[in-house]
């Protein structure tokens, strides 16, 4: 499915809960995660959202988004996610994509996925 949301990022609160990261990569149109997140019994919001002001850039702005909604802490379990990125990489205009996580491992927030021409 196309995980991915076209709305302004200021609609979210991306850095509510941090994610443990292990690995990002892509994969043709896929963006794939290997992180822990903190277990919940009840949904959260997460999600890829890119933020629409960055579309027409040769450098659109995508974020991680995660946030437990005021779920207690509890343990960390360890997932994958993958998003198709289809509707952001396939513009003409993008020549690259900058992905922002907020990660408590690796200790680095942007990550750039360039097209390979």
């Amino acid at each position: 499915n196309d995980t991915t949301r076209i709305r302004p990022i200021e609609k979210y609160n991306w850095t509510a809960t941090p994610v443990f990261l292990n690995s990002i990569w892509r994969t043709g149109n896929y963006l794939n995660l290997r992180m822990k997140v903190e277990y919940s019994e009840k949904p959260r919001q997460f999600g890829l959202v890119v933020d629409s002001l960055t579309l027409k850039n040769p450098q659109p702005e995508v974020y991680l988004v995660h946030d437990k909604q005021g779920q207690p802490e509890n343990y960390m379990m360890e997932t994958y996610a993958s998003f198709d990125m289809t509707n952001v990489w396939s513009l003409p205009t993008c020549q690259s994509i900058k992905v922002h996580v907020n990660d408590i491992n690796l200790k680095k927030d942007v990550y750039i996925f360039t097209k390979k021409q």
